[in-house]
């Protein structure tokens, strides 16, 4: 198994992985002949450096983002686009004042250049960044389990995606459970 990402080329033809894990599988040239499952939700949420003056909230409003300064995502970024969508949704206007890659965007964030946005699994207990939940609004991304149609029935597949399937039905439980 590996994790697609935007260097693999699809048009090689050879299906050399059998699953992936993408972000938009109607997104691929093929997309009629793929079998696809929801896999992760990821929650959107926006850091600030230490030093930020919203650095002592646990919780925004996405109102409250209107006219704040971000250091944006590169183009193509689903994270971004996601965002973006909810901004437009609630007539939300930014200041963007650069577009980076998800690296550099922590950097300009760590030296309180602006605010950024990451996916909650990006976020690790970063040094002197610290993260806001966006309260009002559910924003996340969702990445999906991807295979051929033409292989889905094979033994190994199968199985895989069997157990995919029953690891999914009982996280969801619980998330909702216990929160």
């Amino acid at each position: 198994i590996k994790k697609f990402n935007k260097y693999n080329n699809w048009n090689n033809n050879n299906f050399e992985i059998d699953i992936w894990v993408i972000a938009k599988p109607n997104s691929i040239p093929f997309k009629k002949d793929i079998y696809s499952i929801p896999y992760l939700k990821q929650k959107i949420i926006i850091i600030v450096g230490k030093n930020h003056k919203l650095s002592n909230k646990k919780n925004i409003s996405i109102r409250e983002l209107n006219g704040l300064t971000f250091i944006n995502r590169e183009k193509g970024s689903e994270t971004r686009r996601v965002f973006e969508d909810s901004l437009e949704k609630n007539k939300i206007n930014i200041n963007s004042i650069m577009e980076v890659t998800r690296n550099s965007m922590i950097q300009a964030v760590y030296e309180n250049m602006g605010i950024g946005i990451l996916s909650e699994p990006e976020f690790y207990d970063f040094k002197d960044i610290k993260k806001i939940y966006i309260a009002d609004d559910n924003i996340y991304t969702q990445a999906f389990v991807v295979c051929l149609k033409s292989k889905r029935n094979s033994n190994l597949i199968k199985a895989f995606l069997e157990t995919t399937k029953k690891h999914i039905l009982y996280f969801t439980k619980w998330t909702k459970q216990y929160g």
